[in-house]
């Protein structure tokens, strides 16, 4: 039987309304909190993940401004990722969430590290950043490096097609392609892949990044956080799946960058590697935090 979405509560911010979720297990009501930061930009929240993830511990979810159940953002022209920090922040004092356990995949690891940029780990426990976006720069080199790895002339042939030189029809054939080798690695997930290359950007995508994945004209296009790896100071677990748009050095120099930081690599995972491997995912994630005490 499928299950239904609950209704969002929703909180005022000085933005706008953001729609937010939690759970809670039976017993767990005092243990340290998690709160989930959904990627993108642009993308909403699953509520149903949250219970799902069965993390012994109250469970967070928000749609970032411009997203799902929230309201749309006020200026799109001006919004960056300054301004989702500081919803994250108004969040976690709207709800009354103190101490706290951030994750946050994609684009919201750049999220939460943008967050911690301005305001700290004061209020942090530990962090989960799966398959982090930290950099415009790296993330674009990394999508070239994969693109090499595809069959010959892929790379060049996006480039010209996405310059004018060819059908926009071969930008989605090509993208397709990349789509079913790192962001669904799974042959059954291959339609999955080939429906996101014929899907165009969705609005705050469009503005904070740009028309695609190759292309990044928006308020992103000089986003980098990396400069805040080396001061975080509580437990980090970076996680990438073996064929991530997120490649495996890349992975390992963030978790290099950050003082005492562990990396988990999933087998048979893309970049939606939760998605793909939910129960390694909730694995890798449960284990780091016991380990750790929490």
């Amino acid at each position: 039987m499928e299950e239904t979405a609950p209704e969002p509560r929703f909180l005022k911010t000085k933005n706008g309304r953001i729609a937010w979720w939690m759970c809670c297990e039976e017993g767990c009501r005092d243990n340290i909190p998690a709160v989930l930061v959904h990627g993108g930009p642009g993308d909403g929240c699953d509520p149903l993940k949250g219970p799902r993830m069965a993390l012994g511990r109250p469970v967070y979810q928000y749609d970032q401004l411009g997203c799902g159940s929230s309201d749309p953002i006020p200026d799109p022209d001006s919004w960056t990722a300054d301004d989702y920090a500081e919803e994250l922040a108004e969040f976690l004092d709207g709800v009354g969430i103190g101490k706290c356990i951030l994750i946050g995949a994609s684009w919201g690891a750049g999220l939460i590290c943008s967050y911690i940029a301005s305001h700290g780990t004061s209020r942090i426990a530990a962090l989960v950043l799966p398959s982090p976006f930290l950099s415009s720069e790296i993330w674009v080199d990394d999508m070239v490096t994969n693109l090499k790895s595809m069959s010959e002339g892929a790379y060049p042939r996006l480039m010209e097609c996405i310059h004018g030189r060819g059908p926009e029809e071969d930008i989605t054939k090509i993208m397709g392609e990349y789509n079913s080798r790192f962001l669904f690695s799974k042959p059954g997930n291959r339609e999955i892949a080939l429906a996101c290359a014929s899907d165009g950007p969705n609005p705050v995508f469009a503005k904070m990044w740009g028309p695609n994945e190759m292309v990044c004209t928006g308020t992103l296009h000089d986003f980098d956080v990396t400069d805040v790896l080396p001061s975080i100071d509580v437990p980090v677990l970076y996680m990438c799946g073996d064929s991530d748009e997120v490649t495996i050095p890349t992975a390992m120099m963030y978790r290099d960058s950050t003082p005492g930081s562990a990396l988990s690599i999933v087998q048979d995972a893309g970049h939606a590697l939760s998605f793909e491997q939910f129960d390694i995912y909730r694995q890798c994630i449960l284990s780091f935090l016991s380990d750790r005490g929490l």
